[in-house]
């Protein structure tokens, strides 16, 4: 039968239905209940006639012949019900309206947004009772690492009667369980041994009391709670100290763990079913919860231990990222001589700037109700927004286009007699920013389509450290982002201390920072420079000026510490584009952390390695001037070459190549737009002409006359600009030009 579109008759029933969702659907309930009232049927007739054989053959007699069925012919019943009124395999749920539909999805998507923040409200609830609970225990378990680890430590958190407590049954999940061995050993012979094991996972009666939330109960046994209200399954915290180490180095995801760990367990204790089923449960998401519950209390430990040990933010960021670059070198006091009069901490620092775009965030991926929470290590959005802002006001005061973009003689035929002039001596992109292809978000557009989160744009230290993060939202890799993070950097450091920075386009951020007055107070403290793999694409006078290894101060800093960093973070690319925003957002930050804590373990191993390296690269320099200095100078007879001749040649290139260079591209860019507008002229004067062959008599004349007048007024303006450029560009003086 044809299904129904119809609207519901109550009102009532609709959005009763669209919070509760059925199980089933329309036809499987048929289906149902005719398989039950014909199974019914038949073991009543069987039954009925065990009991009364000699009714049940009087009846058969005098039964009627049953009618064949009318499609297959036979005798025999139709087993399937295709007789029994509608078809029971055509779905006839009622089709509902755009307008109902629309309604139902927005009620279906505030039930779940309801739920997300009830539960994010419940987490933050229990933390301010489950942190302090996890240092105390932490310290009497030694991070659960005693053979005493999980014994049950209530009575630390309650002093309530046993009456008080109530049992309900709670899954146990570890990784290897626990065995109690209690023997009584004489003369060197086992006299009693008795062994009480468990291991792996279980279901126990767990006592609970009213006055203590229950996740703390669990974590006073060594397990951490997946649920803050009612927990019903935990997971040890052992375990989890041992994934999240398998997670950091091998990149374990949890969907294939939690099957691990299931098999592995079902191998060696009970199997967990699900409730009114034989079936093993699914312990994944179960599995995700306590991952991020144990991870806060870890992030909630650091920030604690930070807050109590540091007094200023660049000792926070000495002990987050690197000591070597942020610390402060304490001097042994030495009584005979005096302390020095000036301590200030003026040292040199390096950083690099790099933007990735492959760690990009599907927008339909997931249901983002719950707002973007702030990590250690990532800039906040209304700070990206604040520098953008600043931005777009300093074009405003220095009127400085936003986007430089050329304009070819096709835009010109429409643009306007007054704005002919602000597109003569309109600025142009600089050339290093239009060979920088992640510079320019239009060639980009097509990678993120259908995303929400773009990229990421990090900075971190010379030793390959990470100081921050800008997530990249719905856009390219803008001068915000870094501006952002260089306010954020300044503001952490001291104010004596000088910064270089190294960056694919340094060049360009400098000017880009002078031409809208940005960063002034920042600017006379750093130093720009372009990073050495990505500095060979600039041009040659811009590489005499940033390349870090034809300028001095920058040492055997390649600014390329980012592109490792990537490196590093590319195995978390393809599962976190199917996560929430705060997931992917959250396992950056913790995975970039356990990097930087990798990093200061190995410290001392990295600057020996690096400082082998330099005396490495030292001695073969040496070995190369020292055999230069031996030959003859053709520019001076009798004379060999002088360390001071080379570095006259190198200062009388790098002038030479610089002025002149700079000059040739100006005039080249003249060029350019000269002959532009000389096509652009010859386009609008065909304009013109068809435009007149093809009027009538009754034609308005005064388009026309606009048309000829800008085009006279363009003509004058040629002129002038074919004067400044030279004598190729201009007419001989005999020579008439009819301008009518």
């Amino acid at each position: 039968m044809a299904p129904k579109q119809s609207r519901p008759r109550n009102l009532y029933q609709f959005h009763y239905g669209s919070q509760l969702f059925s199980t089933e659907t329309r036809s499987e309930r048929q289906l149902r209940l005719a398989f039950q009232t014909r199974t019914r049927a038949e073991t009543e007739r069987s039954i009925r006639r065990n009991q009364n054989p000699r009714n049940g053959d009087n009846r058969a007699q005098d039964r009627p012949p049953a009618d064949s069925h009318p499609e297959t012919g036979t005798d025999l019943p139709d087993q399937l019900g295709f007789d029994e009124g509608p078809s029971l395999w055509e779905d006839t749920e009622e089709i509902m309206n755009e307008e109902d539909e629309a309604s139902r999805a927005r009620l279906r998507s505030l039930h779940q947004e309801m739920i997300q923040q009830q539960r994010h409200r419940n987490w933050n609830d229990i933390m301010a009772w489950l942190f302090p609970s996890y240092l105390h225990f932490k310290k009497l378990t030694s991070d659960w690492t005693l053979p005493t680890w999980n014994d049950n430590l209530s009575a630390e958190v309650c002093k309530c009667p046993a009456q008080s407590y109530k049992q309900r049954e709670v899954d146990l999940i570890d990784l290897m369980g626990k065995f109690f061995l209690d023997s009584l050993i004489h003369s060197l012979i086992v006299i009693d041994i008795q062994v009480f094991c468990f291991s792996g996972q279980r279901r126990v009666k767990f006592a609970f009391c009213a006055c203590t939330p229950d996740p703390v109960h669990l974590l006073a046994s060594g397990y951490l709670a997946s649920t803050p209200v009612f927990p019903q399954t935990a997971f040890s915290v052992r375990l989890l100290n041992f994934y999240d180490i398998l997670w950091n180095i091998c990149n374990a995801h949890t969907t294939p763990f939690a099957k691990v760990l299931q098999r592995w367990n079902e191998s060696r204790s009970i199997r967990l079913h699900a409730k009114n089923s034989t079936k093993a449960r699914e312990l994944r998401r179960n599995l995700v919860a306590a991952i991020d519950a144990y991870r806060t209390l870890k992030d909630m430990q650091r920030k604690l231990v930070q807050n109590m040990t540091s007094i200023n933010r660049q000792e926070v960021l000495a002990q987050q990222s690197c000591p070597a670059c942020f610390g402060v070198a304490l001097q042994d006091p030495n009584p005979a001589e005096p302390p020095p009069a000036d301590s200030a901490d003026n040292h040199k620092v390096f950083i690099c700037l790099d933007g990735n775009f492959q760690h990009r965030h599907h927008e339909r991926e997931s249901k983002n109700y719950i707002g973007i929470q702030n990590q250690s290590l990532f800039v906040r959005p209304e700070e990206i927004d604040v520098s953008n802002q600043e931005i777009r006001e300093g074009e405003l005061a220095k009127r400085v286009s936003k986007k430089a973009v050329r304009q070819t003689y096709k835009q010109l035929i429409s643009t306007t007699t007054a704005d002919i002039n602000y597109y003569l001596h309109k600025p142009q992109k600089d050339r290093c920013t239009e060979q920088h292809k992640a510079a320019d978000d239009r060639r980009n557009a097509s990678s993120w389509k259908g995303c929400d989160d773009t990229g990421l744009f990090g900075c971190c230290c010379r030793h390959d450290s990470v100081i921050s993060f800008c997530n990249i939202h719905k856009s390219g890799e803008g001068c915000g982002l870094p501006m952002s993070i260089i306010k954020r950097f300044f503001n952490a450091i001291n104010p004596n201390i000088e910064v270089g920075l190294l960056y694919d386009i340094g060049c360009t951020l400098k000017k880009f920072f002078q031409a809208r007055g940005l960063l002034t107070d920042h600017l006379p403290r750093m130093k720009f420079a372009t990073a050495v793999f990505h500095s060979y694409v600039h041009d040659w006078p811009c590489q005499l000026q940033f390349n870090p290894r034809y300028n001095e101060g920058w040492g055997l800093t390649d600014g390329e510490g980012l592109e490792r960093l990537w490196s590093y973070l590319s195995p978390l690319v393809s599962p976190l584009r199917y996560a929430t925003r705060n997931h992917r957002i959250s396992a950056i930050n913790h995975r970039s952390l356990f990097h930087n804590r990798l990093g200061i373990e190995n410290i001392v191993l990295t600057l020996k390695r690096k400082f082998i390296h330099a005396i490495a690269t030292q001695k073969e320099a040496e070995a190369t001037v020292h055999k230069m200095l031996r030959e003859q100078n053709p520019h001076k007879p009798g004379e060999n070459y002088t360390i001071e001749f080379f570095r006259a040649q190198w200062q009388k290139q790098r002038d030479f190549e610089m002025d002149r260079n700079q000059a040739d591209r100006d005039n080249k860019i003249k060029q350019a737009q000269f002959f532009e507008r000389g096509e652009a002229l010859k386009t609008l004067a065909e304009t013109f002409l068809a435009k007149l062959a093809s009027s009538t008599p009754h034609s308005d004349p005064t388009h026309a006359l606009s048309t000829l007048q800008e085009i006279q007024d363009l003509q004058e303006l040629q002129d002038e600009e074919a004067e400044k450029l030279g004598t190729l560009f201009v007419f001989d003086e005999g020579a008439e030009r009819n301008r009518q």
